[in-house]
């Protein structure tokens, strides 16, 4: 979504923070952080151009996660975090 430029970056976390509450996890916690690698400057993903990479990160309180059928918090990082990175693909106008 993010990369065929049909997006905003509030649009983005809204569909993350989408994905893990439809998996049962709390989001209130949870830090989504959409950066374009090639252009800081950029304020949203449709000042992205085309060929630009974009990196969408999700921070979780690792309190949030638990492995299937535990009682017991994942582990002892204070936050767990994954990011994904990808070239924007966006035709110029």
């Amino acid at each position: 979504m993010a990369s065929t430029g049909l997006a905003t970056d509030s649009a983005v976390r809204s569909m993350m923070l989408s994905i893990l509450s439809n998996a049962g996890m709390p989001t209130q916690s949870v830090v989504v952080t959409i950066q374009n690698l090639d252009t800081p400057g950029a304020i949203d993903l449709s000042y992205a151009k085309r060929g630009d990479r974009i990196q969408v990160s999700v921070s979780v309180p690792s309190g949030d996660v638990q492995w299937l059928n535990s009682p017991k918090p994942l582990g002892a990082a204070p936050t767990w975090a994954a990011s994904s990175v990808w070239c924007y693909v966006k035709e110029s106008s």
